[in-house]
């Protein structure tokens, strides 16, 4: 490990001194598969941002999709081009047994490169637990403890895994000084690596962190007020004391601009339709919708010759009383219109259409086009 001597600022707008985490790096690709293995947990922090249809449920979720089969996590990882995945929770060695079978799983499916990153609060992190994790093949392990679960931290150095520390970033003084202290044991036991995060305010969290006189910083939509700012205070700090431990700071708009955004850009790339089409720099899809009377007849094949379109760059559907045409906007979809006009079509709606590429497809743009003839 090299000396700190300076603070960096990494191609994901993060923060760090000395070398920034392997599995960070894929974070901030997008090309992290998030492995959300159960959501059990009985550290019960004040902050915790899970929902209440995650939080202390043992459920799987793949990305944003609830998954049941191992096909789901595979097809899921495939659909993002993923070069690796974060196991996380609740704490998933809370469920061992689960959390083994999909580490053999992706490691057995996409090779030994796939790097697999692993959060836990290190009090079910056992000796035998973590040779097991490290004889599967598990590339980091993150810890989120109390002080009395620190021991766990030691070993697993002791067998070998690439170990390091998660915690938010509390603006409160007591807080502050125990993490200074944390800091400074990690680096006693020469662990690798401490991630710092701002703190965030979401609705899972909202009442408990407004009942302790947090508020959200001026401009932000998520960031706690004056996270930030002790964040570097413990950046500059750590420079000061020749710590033997990289230290990374990632404040929480990078969570949306980085990590969610490019990996939905990276799905978005692999699930589009032919009557769609990616705007990669907003990681969405766009596709013309035109919507008409359920009874009015139409031939896709036909339609496709005229516009000398092939048949994927179109789809038809009945939907909610209406036949409904889905075309990408890169075709001559105006002529479409207007041979619908010709062919005697009640236009009822043409809108251009945004979606979010996640499994949902959630609409997240419609505009109203006005054709005139």
């Amino acid at each position: 490990m090299n000396k700190l001597s300076e603070v960096k600022k990494s191609f994901g707008n993060t923060f760090y001194i000395g070398s920034l985490p392997l599995g960070c790096r894929f974070c901030l690709r997008g090309s992290k598969l998030v492995l959300f293995i159960t959501g059990l947990c009985d550290k019960n922090c004040f902050y915790c941002p899970l929902s209440d249809s995650r939080k202390n449920v043992d459920k799987v979720f793949a990305d944003e999709l609830e998954v049941s089969t191992d096909l789901e996590v595979i097809l899921e990882a495939k659909s993002i081009s993923a070069k690796g995945a974060g196991f996380t929770g609740g704490d998933p060695l809370l469920t061992p047994k689960k959390t083994l079978h999909y580490l053999k799983l992706l490691k057995d499916f996409f090779g030994k490169d796939f790097h697999v990153h692993l959060y836990t609060t290190g009090k079910y992190a056992s000796k035998q637990v973590l040779l097991e994790l490290k004889r599967h093949g598990l590339d980091e392990i993150r810890f989120h403890p109390e002080v009395e679960w620190w021991k766990a931290i030691e070993n697993a150095l002791n067998v070998g895994l690439t170990t390091g520390a998660e915690m938010p970033v509390i603006p409160r003084e007591e807080y502050l000084n125990l993490l200074k202290r944390f800091m400074k044991y990690l680096s006693s036991i020469k662990a690798h690596f401490i991630n710092l995060n701002e703190l965030e305010i979401c609705p899972p969290n909202y009442l408990a962190l407004k009942q302790r006189g947090f508020k959200l910083a001026k401009n932000s939509l998520s960031a706690v007020e004056g996270s930030e700012e002790a964040a570097f205070q413990l950046l500059n700090w750590a420079l000061t004391q020749g710590l033997e431990l990289d230290v990374h700071y990632c404040p929480s708009i990078v969570k949306d601009r980085a990590q969610v955004k490019r990996r939905l850009a990276r799905r978005a790339k692999n699930v589009v339709k032919g009557y769609q089409r990616v705007i990669g720099y907003q990681a969405l899809l766009e596709c013309i919708e035109i919507r008409l009377p359920k009874d009015f007849k139409i031939n896709k094949t036909s339609l496709c010759m005229h516009l000398n379109i092939k048949p994927h760059m179109l789809k038809l559907v009945q939907e909610k009383g209406s036949l409904i045409i889905y075309i990408n906007p890169q075709s001559p979809w105006r002529a479409l219109v207007e041979k619908l006009k010709r062919d005697g079509g009640e236009l009822i709606e043409v809108r251009r259409v945004k979606l979010l590429p996640s499994y949902k497809k959630t609409e997240v743009l419609s505009v109203p086009l006005s054709i005139k003839f």
